[in-house]
């Protein structure tokens, strides 16, 4: 699959929704950070492990139907602000950390942890799709 340009998948959000300003915080003016984006595919096991090879540990959004490769150090705020923006709650009112499990456990979307090789972290609500299935089977699952 092709990667998507940050600035094109920005334009398809909605800019009134409180949670724009975190993710374009952190997909386009936070120095030293850049982020992989590609849609959720039939090989993303392979995507996954190049993902986490160049220490970028992917997180698989449902809603957005993307992976995003997220740099060490950005992982949970990248989810908390991804909760925010799905579910219109501000993160510094809740927190980065409550946010960033609260995605996870709500099932909008699961991580693989780079403390954690071979694991994916998913919420036990989150239903694979057809393109999950084959990712859920090469590695194992811890459910929160």
């Amino acid at each position: 699959m092709a990667q998507v340009e940050t600035k094109t998948f920005l334009s398809g959000l909605n800019k009134k929704n409180k949670g724009y300003e975190l993710l374009e915080e952190l997909l386009v003016k936070r120095r030293g950070y850049s982020f992989y984006i590609e849609p959720k595919h039939k090989n993303m096991y392979a995507t996954a492990e190049r993902l986490f090879q160049q220490r970028w540990p992917a997180v698989v959004d449902k809603r957005f139907g993307m992976i995003f490769g997220c740099p060490e150090g950005a992982h949970e705020t990248f989810r908390g602000a991804l909760f925010c923006y799905h579910e219109e709650e501000l993160g510094e009112e809740m927190g980065v950390h409550n946010g960033a499990n609260m995605y996870v456990s709500r099932g909008l979307g699961y991580y693989m942890s780079s403390m954690m090789p071979g694991i994916v972290i998913a919420g036990t609500v989150y239903r694979p799709d057809r393109y999950d299935k084959d990712l859920f089977e090469m590695y194992a699952v811890r459910y929160i």
